[in-house]
């Protein structure tokens, strides 16, 4: 009963960081900020996304794997192929951080269109709720859809490198228009994921749900950030990243409060 106190406490308090950070960004764009304080030592940008972002999508996808096999829920299946890709992706940019900004960018960018549309597909079927798949067919559909995550994200770790991928980004003149536009794909796609999650929130009052439309929320405010920055790991750049580190803990409390929930079943 305490747990849940808290709970609720914590739905309002969990909207603090979402106007937060969505301000600060606002502010800084005002103020000019753009391309100033710049923190970028070696292998950080690495070493923070393995643990915010990484980590916790490995366990997230290791949990929503699990809990897709023991139900054959096909949102848990799309919802677990999203943080593979989440998970994978972060290493490939932070290592190709250390020596090319504009590739990392390129690899964050592209990682972001295809963890957001996937992100999407699992809010859309959640909306269906389409009935669950067979337990005869569940381990080879999870082989399948694996496999094709891998190589979408091996395919946008080593597509910036291709000599013929246009430039995405350019530190001190900062990202291109075919960046912006991939910038905003991303953002509509998270914020059309959390408002369809927030949809069912509002009719199972589900914690789980909210605060998973959260995560997406905090994701798409994060992206929407990230894409103003002017050079690489400006100060605009962090608050974004911020927003997407914090959606990762919400993804946690997600799986705690989904976790809560089917005890009370």
């Amino acid at each position: 009963m305490l747990f849940l106190g808290v709970g609720r406490i914590n739905k309002k308090l969990g909207l603090i960081p979402v106007a937060v950070i969505a301000i600060l960004i606002v502010v800084m764009l005002l103020l000019g900020m753009r391309g100033q304080y710049v923190f970028n030592p070696p292998y950080l940008v690495l070493i923070v996304g393995l643990i915010f972002v990484t980590g916790v999508g490995l366990v997230v996808a290791y949990l929503s794997i699990k809990s897709y096999l023991a139900t054959g829920s096909t949102v848990l299946l799309i919802m677990s192929m999203a943080f593979v890709v989440q998970s994978i992706v972060p290493i490939g940019s932070g290592v190709v951080a250390t020596f090319s900004p504009s590739a990392t960018v390129a690899i964050a960018t592209l990682g972001l269109i295809v963890g957001s549309v996937v992100q999407m597909f699992a809010a859309i079927q959640g909306s269906f709720r389409s009935a669950p798949i067979g337990a005869e067919h569940r381990k080879s559909r999870l082989a399948s859809a694996c496999l094709l995550m891998l190589f979408l994200s091996l395919l946008v770790i080593l597509l910036p490198f291709y000599p013929g991928f246009p430039v995405l980004f350019v530190n001190a003149a900062g990202v291109t228009s075919l960046n912006d536009a991939f910038y905003a794909l991303s953002i509509i796609f998270f914020l059309v994921g959390s408002s369809l999650f927030m949809r069912l929130y509002v009719q199972s009052k589900s914690s789980a749900l909210y605060w998973y439309s959260l995560a997406l929320l905090l994701w798409g405010v994060g992206t929407f950030g990230v894409a103003f920055q002017l050079r690489f790991s400006d100060i605009i750049a962090w608050t974004g990243r911020s927003g997407w580190y914090t959606g990762s803990l919400y993804y946690l409390v997600a799986l705690r409060s989904a976790s809560v929930e089917n005890k009370q079943d």
